[in-house]
Parts: structure tokens; C-alpha cells; sequence
């Protein structure tokens, strides 16, 4: 099997386009015990695969309003799915 050299330039075109969308850059756990403060957040178990779904637990709050969940878990924002009509 060859490769045509037009189907070689979308290869290379879409390539990076893939690998961005799947090397999502978790953000730091300071970050998100802050961003957590404003927005709604939910503790995730901790999986070894993007194929896997892993549990789900409440957030837990310190005294000075940081967000943390139990080990084995991380914060993750919760996406609500848009309603029609909006």
C-alpha cells in the first residue's frame, strides 16, 4: 500500500490536532481548590485509563474554603449539558 502525497499532508495536518485533543493538561491541584471555590466541582476517582469511569464523590472543603477530595480521588468542574431553549 502506498501513500498518496495528498494523503500524507492530511496525515500530518491531523496528527497534532488529535494528539492536542487527547493530551488534556490536568491542572494543578492548587488550582483547582481555587477554581472550585466558584464554580461547581465533584471528586473523581483517580483511573489508569481515558476508557475507564471511575467513581464519584462529594468535595470536601478545609477551614480556609480550599476544595480537596479524599485520596485516591481529584477535583474535576462539573459540565452541565446545555437545555433547549436557551
Amino acid at each position: 500500500m502506498t501513500v498518496k502525497p495528498l494523503q500524507r499532508l492530511a496525515l500530518a495536518a491531523l496528527a497534532p490536532i488529535a494528539l492536542a485533543a487527547c493530551a488534556q493538561t490536568p491542572q494543578s491541584t492548587e488550582s483547582m481548590a481555587l477554581a472550585c471555590q466558584t464554580t461547581e466541582c465533584i471528586c473523581v476517582e483517580e483511573t489508569q485509563s481515558i476508557f475507564e469511569s471511575g467513581g464519584k464523590a462529594p468535595v470536601q472543603w478545609k477551614q480556609n474554603g480550599d476544595a480537596f477530595c479524599q485520596d485516591g480521588y481529584v477535583l474535576q468542574r462539573v459540565t452541565e449539558e446545555k437545555q433547549g431553549g436557551y
